[in-house]
């Protein structure tokens, strides 16, 4: 071949098991077939060639249909052949040898910790003497001066919210549900945001026999789409907004009386003996979630809205503004007087932030909705995947750095196989 490193081989199907039939019933098909590849192991496997010593079925008058597909045998050797080619090299992990590793990552991690005789508890005792701090969710160490601010930013919540009363803890049946920190930095080394968040350690598991008003309706994507295609659909000076609930469930009101421990960022003089009773909702009981569904529902029933027949997520209020309600995030689209007026009766009761997707001054050509980046074109409105996934498959199919090539095969590269 004139391509450097292609390899032309010559198979006959029948050595492969491709069969036809003819007048005188089945029999194998030879059908000569030329291969070109850049491996050398699947040109010996594509090599086979018929030795004479059957008949042959001639493929004419309409019997070259059976040739149409590949035979299993063929399909398999080709990828014998690939397999052993891959197999000197730095095989490409399975998902599950990935996963593997990943675990013994994390138990390595985790035995660090250990070693250094760090546990959960210990280190939130740390990070509270600003000398230790972990994030819970990239698994790495984080610096504990800002993980003691995010904290205090927290309680400050805490405080202002009256989450939780302090009570005797002879008042509490049983033991309070214990609490712990979940640190994290959700930006990057260079532009760090580092967010903690007090959570409840009420792991009990969930069972047929729990009541149904214990769990909370999540609405499809499809309710989503929905909104964002009532933006595009409608006048181009339609608005898409999307209201994000600071600390959401501090402001649903919890409907069980509900103890906690007293963290130590909350511990003050004549608390021995204390526990926490809830006056709202804390992230981490298994109520919560269904607690702040009824809240807001409360919330939008009084601002005339109603609900959707076939999925609770689904509001409409004033005839123009559709909304999904996904968590504590609330997108909606309408008409910018509309849209307006929504967006102060949430900040007469919430605090919120809020993005705008639309042509008016406040408003910008994208935002992110459920980490989607959502963009407004001439030619309508566009949905992008978050593109974190891209680079965290790339990481989990260690293809960092490897380049991308044309199929079959490309006239501007030079590919060879090399053994070892």
């Amino acid at each position: 071949m004139a391509i450097p490193g292609v390899i032309a081989t010559v198979a006959d199907q029948c050595q492969y098991g491709l069969v036809s039939v003819d007048k005188e019933g089945p029999g194998p098909a030879r059908k000569t077939t030329r291969f070109l590849t850049n491996s050398p192991r699947i040109a010996e496997e594509l090599g086979r060639r018929c030795p004479g010593d059957h008949r042959h079925v001639q493929l004419i008058n309409g019997r070259a249909a059976a040739a149409q597909r590949y035979p299993a045998e063929l399909c398999e050797a080709i990828c014998r052949g690939a397999a052993a080619q891959l197999r000197p090299r730095s095989p490409l992990a399975s998902r599950d040898a990935r996963e593997t590793r990943e675990k013994i990552k994390e138990r390595t991690t985790e035995e660090k910790i250990r070693r250094k005789g760090l546990g959960v508890q210990e280190i939130c005792t740390l990070t509270h003497q600003d000398t230790e701090a972990w994030d819970d969710v990239k698994h790495v160490w984080l610096d504990p001066s800002k993980v003691k601010e995010a904290r205090k930013e927290e309680m400050e919540y805490v405080r202002k919210m009256r989450v939780w009363d302090k009570v005797p803890r002879a008042s509490c049946i049983g033991k309070p549900i214990p609490v712990r920190w979940v640190d994290t930095n959700k930006g990057t080394e260079a532009e760090p945001n580092y967010r903690s968040r007090i959570v409840a350690k009420e792991l009990k598991a969930t069972s047929p026999g729990d009541p149904v008003d214990l769990y909370a309706a999540t609405p499809p994507l499809e309710a989503v789409k929905m909104i964002i295609s009532h933006a595009a659909s409608g006048d181009a000076d339609r608005v898409l907004m999307i209201i994000d609930i600071r600390r959401a469930y501090f402001n649903a009101p919890t409907r069980r009386t509900t103890y906690v421990d007293i963290p130590p960022e909350d511990w003050e003089p004549g608390d021995d003996g204390k526990c926490a009773r809830l006056n709202v909702s804390l992230y981490g009981t298994r109520d919560a979630a269904r607690n702040w569904e009824e809240e807001l529902t409360k919330f939008l029933s009084a601002q005339g809205a109603s609900i959707g027949k076939s999925c609770p997520c689904v509001y409409e209020v004033k005839e123009s503004v559709k909304i999904a309600v996904h968590g504590d995030d609330i997108v909606c689209a309408g008409k910018p007087d509309d849209i307006d007026w929504l967006r102060a009766q949430f900040e007469k009761k919430y605090e919120i932030r809020v993005q705008e997707l639309s042509n008016r001054k406040q408003g910008s050509t994208d935002i992110k909705i459920l980490n989607r980046i959502v963009r407004r074109t001439i030619e309508g409105i566009t949905i992008e995947a978050d593109p974190r996934h891209a680079t965290a498959i790339i990481e989990h199919l260690e293809l960092s750095g490897a380049n991308g090539v044309s199929t079959p095969c490309e006239v501007q590269k030079s590919v060879r196989w090399t053994e070892g």
